[in-house]
């Protein structure tokens, strides 16, 4: 019963859910902040990203104990918080690179990536029949993936204020908050 976290400090954390008491933690080294959500994987891989001004933002696999295992370099100051496929593929991008990147969630190697029109700020949604939902400044994409490729089922374009994390309802409903409104 352990929940993950990460901070300001650079440090991840295994907390006991159930006295609040820090069991572990580690810095993943170099600079930056633990500020995004932390995925936990079926292969018990706790995944998690990281900002940093220094360039040397990664996506990071560590085991339940908090010992590395391995970490993927995607982009400039600031990699996007990871998300989990059915499949157990990581998915995220780095920023600047504007594409989506699919991850071997053992190894931490490239699968595929796919360029869109622009960077995208959050964690792509996944629905129940694995779609992926990446929003950028000017789309909203539905990609379908697969093992060795991603291909864009359809867009929907925005109103140029898009990069906010799209939800889905409980009838599959996809909804964007833009700065227009929904």
């Amino acid at each position: 019963q352990t929940v993950y976290a990460g901070n300001n400090l650079n440090q991840v954390m295994k907390i006991d859910l159930e006295t609040g008491e820090t069991i572990k933690e580690e810095s993943p080294g170099g600079h930056g902040y633990i500020l995004s959500h932390i995925a936990i994987g079926d292969n018990g891989l706790v995944y998690f990203s990281k900002f940093s001004a220094q360039d040397d933002s990664y996506i990071y696999a560590y085991d339940t104990n908090l010992n590395e295992k391995w970490r993927t370099q995607l982009g400039a100051n600031w990699a996007i918080p990871p998300s989990i496929g059915y499949d157990g593929t990581i998915y995220t991008a780095g920023r600047g690179s504007k594409k989506l990147t699919a991850l071997d969630p053992d190894t931490g190697l490239e699968k595929w990536s796919l360029a869109l029109d622009d960077d995208f700020n959050t964690s792509p949604v996944i629905d129940a029949n694995g779609t992926l939902y990446v929003v950028t400044k000017n789309f909203l994409y539905a990609i379908i993936p697969s093992e060795t490729f991603g291909e864009i089922k359809w867009t929907f374009q925005l109103d140029g204020s898009g990069y906010p994390q799209p939800a889905i309802g409980e009838n599959g409903t996809i909804y964007v908050l833009t700065g227009s409104g929904l």
